[in-house]
């Protein structure tokens, strides 16, 4: 006489809304995940903009900070620093790592540098 055994699956066993089966490559093996699911907090940009900010300024008044350590960029982009000509507010410098100010202005949130006479 052949023997058959069933095998019930999570939801069958009266599980919670708690716990979720988690798929693996094997048929014989399976795990459950206990718990609520990780919600990640969501942050608007303008509060990443001004934790950006407040890092930056925490490693600027450190003396001895290296200026390739503020102008570093995890993407392979150039990092610039602005701020507006203390002379002229209506112009804007723009300054990289290796110190070289050009002096722009913006256009349409973009930075437009001025031509050279």
């Amino acid at each position: 006489m052949e023997r058959k055994t069933s095998v019930k699956s999570v939801k069958d066993r009266g599980t919670t809304v708690g716990e979720r089966r988690v798929v693996t490559p094997r048929s014989d093996l399976f795990v459950v995940k206990v718990g609520d699911r990780h919600v990640k907090a969501t942050v608007s940009p303008r509060e990443r903009a001004s934790d950006l900010v407040a890092r930056v300024a925490k490693i600027m008044t450190k003396p001895g900070t290296d200026r390739a350590r503020i102008f570093r960029s995890n993407s392979g982009k150039r990092v610039y620093a602005y701020f507006v000509q203390p002379d002229d507010p209506t112009k804007v410098v723009r300054e990289d790592v290796s110190g070289r100010q050009t002096i722009g202005r913006l256009v349409g949130g973009r930075y437009r540098a001025n031509r050279s006479d």
